[in-house]
């Protein structure tokens, strides 16, 4: 019980103010409940506090004052009067916890008619309103903090994917972050086929135009081709993490490779890619990945198969002006034709080498021709472009066969002799004959016989040989008289006299 006449117990926390009550506004006179002395309840324990004073609905902490719901805060150690915490079972039953009026694990259950402090009524009867406090101000909940809407960057994200070609892992780090998108995995797909030598698959994800330029059984003899000239290509890949170029909503995009081969050594080229039909397709590669544009060697390859199939009107359509201006087409088809003669047909016919520094209008290659009669003959030979066409422009005529020229001078020789042409086969002889032989001399040695006709037979083509400037054969050389003929087993000598062969000698062999 207290003491009404006791001293206050806080005279420096809160000084006496004419008819303020202990939760009343500063002014306002204190309800008749709170003006009564406190009444012992019946249910009151010693030593605790009357029923009309209920626990403090709030905790107090070491080193800070107490704040009540309308009350100033107390200066740090201070302690109210209902700092106390309050024994378990105060207000329940003997040894039960404790529960409050918010039911939290420390608070006390509240008396009788007591309903909170921002109830209507306070510490007096139910129903009696208490003139202590002011009317009870609803308090509204702070609105719950919203979480960012995603909806924004997820369209974004699903445009990408579109326009990404489908492909593509998404990661919110607050940017969405494609990565191998489906045009680069086409362009990876291609350097694959390359190093693996799958050139039908490289053909199936090629562009239309691409189509319209090879067919497949084109595309792979071209690939082989670089692969026997330049060495077999590994190693294809991007050349750095920023090798792959795309604008947003475009239809192309670009993968700058690299690669190696055993021959030519490391090249490197972009990859040019289009969309057809919602795919990714190749649309064009550069010359330095392959190491040689593919149509320039398949101009080599297509002058091979003319060979082999002796179809010399194509052959000659393949190869460039400045070859053209030099033979005509019916010089050349004689020339081809004496190949065949003297070192037999082509069976074999490549690209042997590619050197470096090809690029999209010239390629310097090396080329290998094979005939039944004659072991493999290289020769360098440029590929160039004109008239929107490749073109052999140089090509060394040792890769062709043995220099014909000697033995198309043994002929001219031989069928002016027939021809009784005796002058004119003197002028076939080189210098040094002409300065032994006088030109009578040569012609009395062929009009010596009354009536006789000379004429060679066919020369024997195992004993053609051809060196630097001089050149020889065996073919016999014969005279009939009388209904008889003779022939006499000779070795025609050859020599090149400024850039023309000559009949050097003819001698028994």
């Amino acid at each position: 019980m207290s003491d009404p006449n006791a001293p206050d117990a806080y005279p420096s926390l809160y000084p006496a103010q004419p008819n303020s009550g202990e939760w009343s506004q500063q002014g306002q006179a204190p309800s008749p409940q709170e003006a009564a002395p406190a009444q012992p309840s019946p249910q009151s324990q010693p030593g605790m506090p009357p029923q009309s004073q209920p626990a403090a609905p709030y905790q107090t902490f070491p080193g800070q004052g107490y704040q009540g719901p309308y009350s100033q805060p107390l200066p740090p150690g201070s302690q109210g009067p209902y700092s106390q915490p309050l024994p378990s079972g105060a207000y329940g039953q003997p040894g039960t916890p404790s529960q409050g009026m918010y039911s939290q694990p420390g608070y006390a259950p509240a008396p009788p008619g007591y309903a909170g402090p921002n109830s209507q009524t306070l510490y007096g009867q139910p129903g009696a309103p208490s003139q202590g406090l002011p009317p009870a101000q609803p308090v509204t909940p702070a609105a719950p903090r919203k979480r960012p809407r995603l909806i924004v960057p997820l369209i974004v994200a699903a445009v990408l994917l579109i326009a990404l070609g489908g492909s593509g892992v998404l990661a919110y780090t607050g940017y969405y972050i494609p990565t191998t998108t489906a045009a680069q995995k086409v362009a990876l797909q291609f350097c694959g086929d390359l190093t693996s030598q799958n050139y039908d698959d490289a053909y199936n994800i090629a562009s239309s135009k691409v189509r319209g330029q090879y067919t497949q059984t084109q595309l792979d003899t071209d690939m082989k081709t670089l692969d026997q000239g330049g060495g077999m290509m590994s190693d294809c890949k991007a050349t750095s993490a920023s090798a792959y170029h795309y604008t947003f909503g475009a239809s192309v995009a670009t993968l700058s490779a690299t690669a190696s081969r055993s021959s030519l050594g490391t090249t490197q080229g972009v990859i040019h890619l289009t969309q057809e039909g919602g795919q990714w397709k190749v649309d064009a590669v550069d010359s330095g990945l392959f190491g040689a544009t593919p149509a320039s060697v398949q101009v080599v390859a297509s002058y091979c198969t003319a060979l082999q199939n002796q179809d010399y009107t194509t052959a000659y359509s393949l190869l460039g002006s400045t070859l053209q201006s030099g033979e005509q087409q019916s010089a050349y088809t004689a020339t081809e034709q004496l190949h065949d003669t003297i070192d037999g047909k082509v069976t074999a016919c490549s690209i042997s080498t590619i050197f470096s520094g090809a690029d999209d209008s010239h390629t310097s290659v090396q080329v290998s021709i094979t005939r039944a009669n004659l072991d493999a003959q290289t020769s360098p030979a440029v590929l160039g472009f004109e008239s929107s066409a490749w073109k052999i422009q140089t090509l060394d005529s040792t890769a062709e066969g043995r220099d014909v020229g000697p033995y198309q001078a043994g002929q001219q020789f031989c069928g002016d002799l027939k021809a009784g042409n005796y002058a004119g086969a003197y002028g076939l002889t080189s210098s040094g004959f002409q300065f032994a032989v006088s030109k009578s001399s040569f012609i009395s040695l062929f009009t010596g016989f009354t009536g006789a006709v000379w004429s060679c037979g066919h020369a024997d083509f195992s004993t053609y040989k051809v060196d630097s400037g001089s050149a020889s054969y065996n073919a016999p050389l014969q005279i009939s008289l009388n209904g008889q003929t003779v022939s006499l087993n000779t070795r025609f000598d050859f020599v090149d006299e400024n850039g023309a062969w000559k009949v050097a000698d003819f001698v028994n062999a």
